[in-house]
């Protein structure tokens, strides 16, 4: 999935810098799914404290709110932290649940 699209932007244009990330999202009595999504590239991967993660402001963003599931500070940057489960709802978990596994 490119995540510019669900995100209500332009394709991402696949260049050296494009990534793709994968994640594992919750699928209720089916369990874990794990996906693949496009994005422009990866800077870099990080651990956060939980503890000093905050409430995600509901402006400021080019990326709509309901997607962004909290924000935390590193190194005075602010980060994103993004909600998969509402990234990807139940339909779409269904639809990708159901293609073939590759592997």
């Amino acid at each position: 999935m490119d995540l510019r699209i669900r995100f209500g932007m332009e394709a991402v244009e696949v260049s050296r810098d494009s990534a793709i990330v994968v994640m594992e999202i919750n699928h209720g009595s089916s369990g874990v799914i794990i996906i693949g999504a496009l994005t422009d590239e990866v800077h870099e991967v990080i651990d956060l404290d939980e503890t000093l993660l905050e409430p995600a402001p509901k402006f400021g963003s080019k990326i709509d709110a309901d997607f962004i599931k909290c924000v935390g500070k590193q190194d005075n940057r602010f980060i994103m932290i993004l909600d998969v489960d509402r990234i990807f709802n139940r339909d779409e978990a269904q639809g990708l649940e159901e293609l073939p596994a590759v592997g």
